[in-house]
């Protein structure tokens, strides 16, 4: 899917994937993934960039969800989930 992205450029260039990019001056970043999920490594990848490049960065692994389970607000993990989301928000925006 990178390439159907990308189209001609190169799947690594930074515009086109963040694991690539100076992330640098950034705002704090919070990331929710599932543990069954495919973007599970590539969120790793990111939350582990952006504390390199200086980021406040915080990465949340929910066990055994499918991925966006957030548009799911029936679920209870939804619903915790958008909670922390808020909560994250509320601290970082003044």
């Amino acid at each position: 899917w990178g390439k159907a992205y990308a189209g001609n450029e190169d799947i690594r260039h930074p515009l086109a994937s963040p694991l690539y990019a100076d992330l640098t001056g950034l705002p704090p970043l919070y990331i929710q993934v599932s543990t069954d999920e495919m973007l599970l490594d590539d969120s790793v990848r990111l939350h582990e960039r952006a504390l390199l490049h200086g980021v406040n960065s915080t990465l949340e692994k929910w066990k055994g969800l499918i991925h966006v389970w957030h548009v799911h607000t029936f679920l209870p993990e939804a619903k915790r989930a958008i909670g922390n989301i808020a909560e994250f928000a509320n601290r970082h925006i003044s």
